[in-house]
């Protein structure tokens, strides 16, 4: 399969220096990855009685519960990619958080969801009825009998409102400081909550 030529991302020549821009930088990627959780759920929600197969109703919603987990994770993640953006965001900066769903939701994705941790689902080969074929018994995991959707989305929600807030603040702040911020591209968060990115002269 050939894949068309991917353009690569422009520069932003902005001032890293900065703690300010730092944070900001960061609060913005949690801010697109609680999003793009939140779609997986809303997803989620719409699928879940479409299925003439219920076997394959269920994978769908395991694999969309999955990934609505992964990137719920990914806000709280460090990402050493990037150089303005490496440190963690702590749940202790957020008011009115479940903090048990938030260990719990990391504890998976760290050690089930996207990681085999024998610790956590523990692995035993055995000879599968004598005939010498070796087989791995795992006991039985569901993520749809581990995670609430509706109570992983109320963390989003909650989540998303306190990072949208900081993040027009740190945009009025930086604004007001010549070369803090990329001189062409910004972006904004409209009252839909859906982050876009357009060329601007700041």
């Amino acid at each position: 399969m050939e894949y068309p030529d991917q353009k690569p991302m422009p520069v932003l020549k902005q001032d890293s220096s900065r703690v300010e821009v730092r944070m900001a930088t960061r609060l913005a990627m949690a801010n697109r990855d609680l999003l793009e959780s939140g779609s997986y759920l809303h997803i989620l929600d719409s699928v879940t009685n479409n299925w003439q197969d219920p076997d394959t109703g269920k994978w769908v919603q395991r694999a969309l519960l999955n990934s609505a987990v992964i990137c719920y994770a990914k806000s709280f993640s460090t990402n050493q990619g990037s150089e303005i953006a490496h440190r963690k965001i702590r749940l202790e900066c957020f008011s009115n958080v479940d903090e048990d769903l938030h260990s719990h939701l990391m504890n998976l994705r760290n050690r089930v969801i996207a990681h085999s941790d024998a610790t956590a689902i523990p692995a035993q080969i055995v000879d599968h009825e004598h005939k010498g074929l070796l087989m791995i018994a795992t006991p039985k995991f569901d993520v749809l009998e581990e995670v609430d959707p509706g109570r992983l989305r109320a963390q989003i929600s909650t989540l998303l409102d306190q990072i949208q807030r900081q993040l027009h603040e740190y945009s009025d702040f930086l604004r007001a400081i010549p070369g803090a911020l990329g001189s062409k591209v910004q972006i904004t968060i409209h009252n839909d909550a859906e982050p876009s990115i357009g060329e601007s002269e700041t």
